[in-house]
């Protein structure tokens, strides 16, 4: 049975986070999660990835080892945690459901107010939202395809919509506009 942790305070006046520290990286997507949560000033913080993430329906459903002890998380978080360690991304990642103690209405109101400094003060953003499904590959090629179009200054290539073949499904219609 997963257990709470007790959560050391942070300090306002330093800026502190917590960041998750990924002890042991996992090779396939059944292997255990064993992690710290460690605590930085965050203008001196070493390099981290930062986890944005669907939150699913909310109920815990998978667990981790954090700081010696079973904890509750929800699966799509956990799913994500693997991918960042099978990618082989930074060991230190932020993610608000783990590294804000949300028992702590005081601390939580401060963390989420400054949530933007978190985010870009990470090396890497990572948006999760979960796990692929069949023929997602084609909503990322048109956004690989719409970023390039913005990057060199493609307005008019931005401004259409057209049929995406979904091959086993009902078409899906893609519009967009900057």
């Amino acid at each position: 049975m997963a257990r709470e942790i007790e959560y050391q305070p942070l300090s306002q006046s330093r800026h502190q986070i917590r960041l998750l520290h990924i002890r042991r990286f996992v090779t396939d997507h059944n292997s255990p999660l064993v992690c710290r949560l460690e605590i930085f000033d965050r203008l001196e913080c070493p390099p981290y990835t930062a986890l944005c993430y669907a939150r699913g329906t909310g109920h815990p459903t998978a667990v981790i080892s954090l700081n010696d002890r079973d904890f509750s998380i929800q699966a799509s978080v956990a799913m994500a945690l693997r991918e960042i360690c099978l990618k082989k991304q930074h060991p230190r990642v932020f993610i608000s459901q783990i590294c804000i103690n949300h028992q702590n209405d005081r601390e939580k109101s401060y963390q989420i107010r400054h949530l933007r400094h978190v985010y870009s003060s990470a090396t890497s953003v990572i948006a999760w939202l979960g796990p692929a499904f069949e023929n997602s590959e084609v909503l990322f090629a048109h956004l690989a395809q719409m970023a390039t179009m913005a990057q060199s200054h493609d307005w008019n290539g931005l401004f259409h919509s057209e049929s995406i073949d979904s091959s086993d499904g009902p078409p899906v219609t893609a519009a967009w506009q900057p």
